[in-house]
């Protein structure tokens, strides 16, 4: 018959067993948070570099996190000065606020105002609740020829690998930024 001490004190095997059991959950954890965090590594590898200096509506420093997060980045290309850019804006500020902004897209805006002031001007004027590109910076024409186009106002749509999936210009051809957003409205409505 077992005593109450033998029986409580784990058996080598058992310590062994259990060490063992420890080390290869450990090692399990530490794998799914690396691949995890390798994911995310991967996610707009081209904005993480280009659109590393963000600033809101009210001109201060926006985390560069909340706009690579989600799957989808909107490129948005306008300014004050543009009429159409100013007819359109309100709509795509209701839309991001409407159809999930900041959780299933996030948009960048990339200004071609003539400076910082009027370029803040007019995201706090139309409420803009996304990031623009900081004005001046020296990722701005490099953007501007990889995702724009001819004239403005311009959308363009980008994918978690930052390939253009849809664009204001097709073919050489303006579409618009309207027709951007219904054929964008589409594609996350099939994604769900």
């Amino acid at each position: 018959m077992l005593t109450h001490q033998q029986f409580a004190r784990p058996q080598p095997i058992q310590d062994l067993a259990m060490r063992h059991l420890f080390t290869l959950t450990t090692l399990l954890l530490l794998l799914t948070g690396n691949f995890l965090a390798a994911g995310e590594a991967n996610n707009h590898p081209y904005l993480k570099v280009a659109a590393k200096s963000l600033v809101g509506a009210d001109g201060k420093q926006i985390d560069q996190a909340k706009l690579l997060k989600p799957k989808y980045v909107l490129i948005y290309f306008s300014a004050h000065w543009c009429p159409p850019c100013r007819a359109f804006t309100p709509k795509l500020v209701n839309y991001y606020n409407e159809k999930g902004g900041g959780k299933d897209f996030e948009i960048l805006f990339v200004s071609s105002d003539e400076d910082s002031t009027k370029m803040g001007a007019y995201m706090k004027e139309t409420s803009m609740p996304w990031a623009g590109l900081r004005f001046g910076s020296s990722k701005t024409a490099d953007i501007q020829k990889k995702y724009g186009g001819k004239g403005i106002p311009c959308l363009t749509v980008l994918d978690d690998k930052d390939e253009a999936v849809l664009r204001s210009y097709v073919d050489g051809q303006y579409v618009g930024p309207q027709h951007v957003l219904a054929e964008f409205s589409k594609l996350i409505k099939d994604a769900k």
